[in-house]
């Protein structure tokens, strides 16, 4: 006769990152909980349980899927585990922030000039967003960049 004796092991979460996501991308996260058996995970932004709105966020298992990400789901967030054993939830110290950088867009719009050779002309490109933005200027179907003074 052999006797296999299996313990419940209370889970345990390691520490959640801070996550700094462009606006119009997808996230991924995963809570990352530990225990025999394997504990069920809980999402949470703001103190709230997260809950699945398909087809742009879904939990499963221990990974928080939100696709095209807004503005609005930045946030605090934590997780919690649980299994026959007990259950934790990441402490206050472990909330993670998500920042959601916004997307840049262009505040005004560019207009066609014809100018004469030697002639210096100024055109103003101005745009909004928390999002890290590189403007370059090219000539229409150039290749080259444009010196920018």
């Amino acid at each position: 006769m052999t006797l296999v004796l299996t313990l419940a092991v209370e889970p345990s979460i390691d520490l959640l990152t801070n996550k700094h996501v462009n606006e119009g991308l997808n996230l991924s996260w995963i809570c990352p909980g530990h225990g025999v058996p394997e504990p069920d995970i809980t999402w949470y932004k703001d103190g709230k349980p997260v809950v699945d709105v398909p087809p742009r966020v879904a939990v499963r298992g221990s990974e928080l899927r939100i696709d095209n990400l807004e503005i609005s789901d930045g946030g605090s967030y934590s997780c919690s585990a649980s299994n026959r054993a007990g259950s934790t939830q990441s402490a206050r110290s472990n909330r993670a922030q998500l920042i959601v950088n916004e997307r840049f867009k262009f505040v005004q719009t560019l207009s066609d000039a014809c100018i004469q050779a030697g002639v210096k002309k100024q055109f103003k490109c101005a745009v909004t967003g928390s999002a890290s933005t590189q403007i370059q200027w090219t000539k229409v179907n150039g290749t080259k960049p444009v010196p920018v003074a």
